[in-house]
């Protein structure tokens, strides 16, 4: 059985960049060994944004919530992919402003499963209440890639920041 993965994303008036955004979320390598879902939560944008998503990428869940910015919007779309299924086994947090290296969900999971090397601290999520202990690493990708994994206490699930 595949492992699953709900990519999180929370926009506002960033078309152009959001499209990119998803599009270097789908040429990542090694997606297709997943089932992966892409959960977006539009703060109320006046450029089109949510139209523009789902005429390209029909597939994508949207949703609009006027006024919500980055945390409560990444709140929400969690709750909407949790809505679709309670049995992911990663979150994938991303800003709408990014544009991935197609490696950069391979070299995340690679560095998951290291474990033991990384080190390890303890931080309270206010917004879901919940103790999680956070693996922090870095990986060389032209330079250096930087990234956060958090694991939750209680439920295993790695959250993948970028």
């Amino acid at each position: 059985m595949k492992k699953s993965i709900a990519v999180l994303l929370t926009v506002f008036n960033r078309k152009e960049k959001t499209l990119e955004c998803i599009k270097s979320v789908k040429r990542q390598e090694g997606l297709e060994s997943f089932a992966s879902n892409i959960f977006l939560v539009d703060g109320g944008s006046s450029d089109r944004t949510p139209e523009e998503v789902q005429k390209i990428f029909p597939e994508v869940h949207v949703s609009v919530h006027d006024g919500l910015y980055w945390a409560e919007g990444m709140r929400q779309a969690w709750k909407n992919a949790l809505a679709y299924s309670t049995d992911f086994d990663y979150f994938w947090l991303i800003n709408d402003d990014t544009t991935l290296y197609p490696t950069c969900l391979k070299l995340i999971l690679e560095t998951e499963s290291i474990g033991n090397e990384l080190s390890t601290a303890t931080l309270h999520v206010v917004p879901f209440g919940v103790n999680v202990t956070a693996l922090f690493a870095s990986v060389p990708f032209s330079g250096s890639f930087d990234h956060l994994t958090v694991f939750s206490d209680s439920s295993k699930l790695p959250v993948l920041l970028v």
